[in-house]
């Protein structure tokens, strides 16, 4: 994600997109201090997979 300033805080939100469809937006997560990142972000398997690939994911930030 680009765009964030060093230091401040912002709250997040995550959805995904598949063939299926746009799964309804997490419940916001943070805040979190935005940093210069030591590692490139990953993307994590689901808990619950139905065979379903992941064609797009959403992040949405806001600053606090």
């Amino acid at each position: 994600m680009t765009g964030l300033i060093e230091g401040s805080d912002y709250l997040f939100r995550v959805s995904a997109e598949n063939a299926a469809g746009a799964s309804p937006a997490s419940k916001e997560l943070g805040p979190i201090t935005a940093k210069r990142p030591s590692t490139p972000l990953k993307f994590v398997k689901p808990l619950v997979d139905q065979d379903s690939k992941v064609i797009l994911l959403h992040l949405y930030s806001k600053h606090t």
